[in-house]
């Protein structure tokens, strides 16, 4: 894979789709501009969350064993069959039972919200893509589609 054939794909281009699918088969990744998502809620969350880690608060939030939500700090956690902590620290948040600091809640949650509906369009993408992909295949092959679908 090079950075060539990582696609930056405008998001309301006529054949978007299409491109962010491409991009996808062709390196795993894509790069979209001209979306919704607010660019300047995006700093703003990263300035809140980024104060909120350089605090002592985040103590005031331990994650919970039991529901895994809350802040877990650096060595909290090691990858799946490695012996070595991971050094990184991050905080689980999950709706509708999860705990969220106040100050915070409000623009996590939009974003949240934006990043929700741009994910369902991209998901929708991929599927209506792949599925016709898959029907011309069949096609292809002569047999009756009905059969699988």
């Amino acid at each position: 894979m090079t950075a060539d054939s990582i696609k930056i794909i405008d998001y309301r281009s006529k054949n978007s789709n299409k491109e962010f699918v491409d991009s996808l088969k062709n390196s795993g990744f894509a790069v979209l501009y001209n979306h919704q998502i607010d660019i300047n809620l995006i700093n703003i969350v990263y300035k809140e969350w980024s104060e909120f880690f350089s605090s002592k608060e985040k103590y005031d939030y331990l994650f919970d064993l039991k529901k895994q939500d809350g802040y877990f700090p650096m060595k909290s956690e090691n990858a799946k069959g490695c012996p070595l902590k991971d050094i990184k620290e991050f905080y689980h948040v999950y709706l509708p039972w999860g705990r969220i600091p106040d100050q915070l809640k409000k623009n996590t949650l939009e974003i949240r919200k934006q990043l929700k509906e741009i994910g369902i369009i991209l998901l929708k993408w991929i599927d209506d893509l792949e599925l016709n992909l898959v029907i011309e295949k069949i096609k292809k092959t002569n047999l009756n589609i009905k059969e699988y679908l």
